[in-house]
């Protein structure tokens, strides 16, 4: 009888410690699957950031590049006339006008529990558009500025055209984040659904 007790008792405790083994299992499972689930949504959300703004970013690219482009046009017409000065000139034209381009923070992507989940093109292309970005805020823009903030009552054909290969390679700059905020975007759209 004794025998029997002790062999239901164990039996009692293999099943107990069976049911609380896998109770546990289940829950840290759930607990993963939960976890998982929650950074997926969170990618997505910060893919559909990154898409939207890359758009935002586009538009005022382009409008940059048109105002440019009509500023190299006004400068070329009066390079070679010695009546009018830099600034003269840059007035004709209602100023410098540039957009303001949207820089995408890229430091959730370089998280580790992130980087397994996204696609090694994508991150690619996420590191380049941060080049393209800190390229155009930084070196094109400082170019800009330092050569405005040099002589601008100069008359001098140099300066001029010194101020014609500076817009041009501002208009390059943004060219380059147009054309990596386009290749991010491709991308993103095979990884998740773009709300458009």
């Amino acid at each position: 009888m004794k025998k029997i007790v002790k062999n239901n008792t164990i039996r009692k405790l293999a099943l107990e410690f069976v049911a609380a083994f896998l109770g546990v299992l289940i829950a840290l499972l759930l607990n993963g699957w939960v976890e998982s689930y929650k950074e997926s949504k969170f990618i997505e959300s910060a893919f559909q950031s990154v898409y939207k703004t890359n758009l935002e970013n586009i538009n005022a690219c382009e409008k940059s590049i048109k105002n440019l482009e009509s500023l190299i046009d006004t400068v070329d017409t009066y390079k070679n006339n010695d009546d009018y000065t830099l600034i003269e000139i840059i007035q004709k034209n209602g100023g410098i006008k540039v957009e303001s381009v949207k820089m995408i923070s890229m430091h959730l992507f370089r998280d580790a529990r992130f980087l397994t989940k996204i696609d090694y093109d994508l991150i690619s292309l996420f590191g380049s558009l941060e080049e393209a970005h800190n390229s155009l805020n930084g070196h094109y823009q400082q170019r800009l500025t330092d050569l405005i903030n040099g002589d601008l009552f100069t008359k001098s054909r140099n300066d001029k055209n010194m101020l014609i290969l500076t817009l041009q390679d501002l208009k390059g700059g943004f060219k380059t984040v147009i054309t990596f905020s386009k290749d991010v975007n491709a991308e993103l759209k095979k990884e998740i659904d773009i709300d458009e």
